[in-house]
């Protein structure tokens, strides 16, 4: 600690070094002044000097004193030491309170040295208890929590830098603003005091944004009021976490064992009473091993406590016994741990009764082996089951036969009556094909309504075709599903081992291939395998790998066939063909591509492309004839109609391309369409909202019912031209077309007449009101650049 500083004022040099010699042991620092002039009292900075001393030996100077009352030296000590007493000093100066000490000379020495001796000490008291305070006040300032100190009527007297921070305080607003304005605290100041007169202190906690606050409160000398307040968010966080850990552990679905180092069970929770059946008094102080089920070995035990030692954990499956008897299955988990507290191992295990999963795992295997639905063996243990039985085959020089069987025109069913009439006649379907084959064969559905049968030992090509007509027999019973009565039939693909393949992967593709022979020979039927149906099924997959990337380069082009008012003559409209432009084969109609996009998958796709190609071409077609009621008809796939988003779809086209859908007409097959009446109806009726046309195409050749006239809104019937072809000589073909026209007029529907070749067709049509007409009298369909130009001649001409 710093000793004080002193400072000797004297107008004589000499006295100088008496006085340092006197005081050195008192003083860090001593500095002399000699007095040269009567201004000396102007050069003393009283601020820098603890005491000051000043030795006067004569009159000469003494007035100069009175320049004191001038100067703050509140903070120094003053001794005067003259010849003269205080009372010469009283009628001299004006004042001599500023005086702490008057000596005459000659000086009494030890007087002044307890002076300097006293006023030192008190200096250096001082100057600790500052130190002091001041690192106090340091120590408050700093301290991580927020502390305030408040007057009994709640005004803030001092508060440390966190606590001003956290308020947005400064220190002007000290002895301005009271708790209740400042605090955030959920207890206001008049609360506060109450409670602080019944107790020293109490503690307040509260909640803000997430984050845990807790305020102590405590008066002091019942002046003052100290708050402080710690952020407990990571307290309560562990507070919290103990909580849980502690409902985890009684709450836990696994049930849970604590054992001492010795093995000893100290602790249980719940589930493991519910799961074991043993209480908590029955098991407390007891070994696991009462639950041993006696499955498991010594070697067993061994593997677990080694790896419990040397990993200090060990889980897996155990078999275990209730209080009951019962053995039971479960997955433990063991893990070795220490209290740091006490540093003593102890072992936490946890159980969880496996039973119903192992049920499940039962149920698992059967069905990734079975179809969930039929519960016949699936495609997954169909193809194994197969290659085994090749292998046996081969072993034993023996013959087997690949049924590969489809059920026609499920999907008809399925689409008009729903998937639960479906279910329940593949189930009937496979019931059947079960009961028809010996129990050494094999059956297995491979999905929707195929299936697959593997018959055994097989004598000659013979035996197979005549089983194969005996099952599609026993298929064609009706199927009665409710109140409906069903007539089904089978397509049968026949392909035998080793006649038709080496192994599995040839057997199914050529029995596939034979089924798919009869297909498309009017199903309802069998095939046995012949290398001419391969050469077929590499074409289709030829052409179809071919269309898909037509489709990705967008080989095909747009020609148009022109729609004509028979009682004007004038063209209003037309039909958009496709044509495929094929790198080898020239330009494509549909009939030779349709149904490989039809049966490859991609009539959606396609049908996308084609209404996109039509509305970009209807921009120039617009743009061309100034002619906004001028309506393209677009052929729509049953496919395309029936995909989920398909009005909306073709409805965001239109309004990328900026055309109106009243040019638009969509014509559809009426036998597709009554696929699935319910939906067909509903989706029609929005159509017809959005503004769209609706034409009936080939009308005449299919349901051609009064009632879904009446309930669809189209807005066209288009004639088949197999009745316009022979009308003018076949008068049966002539009252067809009549009926057509007249059942158009009652429902208020225009008519169009397909495939008219000749002026006489023609005449014909006008004179039994036909509507519209198309054919190749008016024109082939050709590209959209001729057929503009075609339609502008016609225009000019007309």
């Amino acid at each position: 600690m710093p000793k004080p500083k002193f400072l000797i004022v004297s107008e004589q040099q000499s006295v100088f070094k008496l006085y340092e010699l006197l005081f050195k042991d008192y003083f860090s620092d001593v500095k002399n002044l000699l007095i040269e002039d009567y201004d000396f009292i102007e050069t003393i900075d009283f601020n820098q000097f603890n005491i000051v001393l000043i030795d006067l030996s004569g009159k000469k100077y003494i007035s100069s004193l009175n320049e004191l009352t001038k100067k703050n030296t509140k903070n120094s000590k003053i001794i005067l030491v003259t010849p003269y007493d205080l009372n010469y000093f009283s009628l001299t100066l004006d004042d001599t309170l500023f005086f702490n000490l008057v000596l005459s000379k000659p000086v009494d020495v030890q007087k002044l040295k307890n002076f300097i001796k006293n006023e030192s000490e008190k200096l250096e008291k001082r100057n600790i208890l500052e130190k002091k305070n001041n690192i106090l006040a340091k120590v408050v300032d700093l301290h991580p929590a927020k502390i305030a100190v408040y007057d009994m009527n709640g005004v803030l007297f001092y508060a440390n830098s966190n606590y001003l921070e956290s308020n947005n305080l400064t220190l002007h607003h000290i002895d301005k603003l009271t708790f209740d304005e400042i605090s955030q605290c959920n207890i206001g100041f008049k609360n506060i005091k109450e409670k602080l007169q019944i107790t020293n202190s109490f503690i307040n906690q509260r909640e803000e944004n997430n984050r845990w606050f807790e305020s102590t409160f405590y008066i002091i000398s019942n002046e003052f009021i100290i708050h402080n307040c710690i952020d407990i968010t990571t307290q309560k966080q562990k507070e919290l976490q103990l909580e849980q850990s502690a409902i985890f552990f009684e709450n836990s679905n696994e049930g849970i064992i604590i054992t001492d180092s010795k093995g000893k069970i100290v602790s249980i929770n719940k589930s493991f009473s519910k799961i074991t059946g043993y209480r908590k008094d029955e098991v407390i102080g007891k070994s696991p091993s009462i639950l041993n089920s006696g499955i498991h070995d010594k070697q067993f035990y061994e593997g677990m406590w080694e790896s419990l030692k040397n990993n200090s954990a060990w889980q897996g499956e155990i078999w275990n016994k209730r209080k009951n008897g019962e053995i039971y299955p479960e997955w433990l988990s063991i893990a070795k741990a220490v209290n740091p507290k006490y540093n003593e191992e102890f072992y936490i295990a946890i159980f969880t009764d496996i039973t119903s999963l192992k049920e499940a795992d039962r149920k698992l295997h059967f069905y990734a082996n079975h179809d969930i639905l039929t519960k016949l063996a699936n495609r997954v243990q169909f193809e194994s089951h197969l290659k085994s039985t090749i292998e046996s085959c081969k072993r034993r020089n023996s013959k087997i036969a690949l049924f590969f069987v489809d059920l026609d025109k499920f999907k008809d069913v399925n689409d008009t009556y729903g998937h639960t009439v479906g279910d329940e006649m593949l189930k009937t379907v496979a019931k059947r094909l079960e009961q028809s084959i010996r129990k050494e064969d094999f059956i297995a559905r491979l999905g929707g309504d195929e299936f697959v049968l593997i018959i055994k030992d097989v004598k000659n090509d013979e035996d197979m075709l005549n089983l194969a007509h005996k099952i599609n027999e026993n298929i064609k019973e009706p199927i009665v599903i409710t109140d409906k009565v069903f007539f089904m039939s089978l397509s049968i693909g026949i392909s035998i081992f080793p006649d038709h393949g080496k192994d599995s992967e040839d057997l199914i593709k050529h029995s596939d291939a034979a089924m798919y022979e009869v297909k498309e020979n009017g199903r309802n039927g069998y095939r046995l395998y012949n290398q001419n149906m391969t050469d077929k099924i590499s074409l289709k997959v030829t052409v179809q790998n071919e269309l898909k990337m037509a489709i990705a380069k967008d080989e095909f082009e747009m020609y148009y066939q022109a729609v004509v008012d028979v009682q004007t003559k004038k063209i209003v409209g037309a039909e958009a063909l496709v044509r495929w432009n094929h790198k080898k084969r020239g330009i494509l109609t549909p009939i030779h591509f349709i149904d490989f996009i039809d049966e490859g998958g991609m009539s959606v796709e396609f049908g996308e492309l084609v209404f996109r190609k039509v509305l970009n071409d209807m921009q120039i077609i617009n743009s061309k004839l100034k002619q906004q009621n001028f309506k393209i008809s677009i052929n729509i796939s049953p496919e395309h109609f029936f995909k989920y988003t398909f009005v909306e779809d073709i409805e965001s086209f239109c309004n990328d391309f900026s055309i109106d859908s009243k040019q638009i007409e969509l014509e559809m097959l009426e036998t597709n369409i009554m696929k699935n009446s319910e939906i067909s109806q509903k989706k029609i009726a929005l159509l017809n909202e959005k503004g769209f046309n609706i034409a009936l195409d080939d009308f005449g050749t299919g349901y051609s019912s009064l009632s879904y006239l009446k309930n669809f809104k189209v807005n066209k019937l288009k004639i088949d031209q197999s009745f316009i072809r022979d009308f003018l000589e076949d008068n049966n073909d002539k009252a067809i077309v009549q009926a057509i026209i007249n059942l158009a007029n009652i429902f208020n529907l225009k008519v169009q007449a397909e495939g008219v070749e000749t002026k006489e067709h023609e005449k014909l049509l006008e004179t039994l009101k036909c509507s519209l007409a198309q054919g190749y009298f008016y024109n082939k369909p050709i590209p959209l650049i001729k057929f503009l130009d075609f339609v502008i001649k016609d225009k000019n001409e007309n």
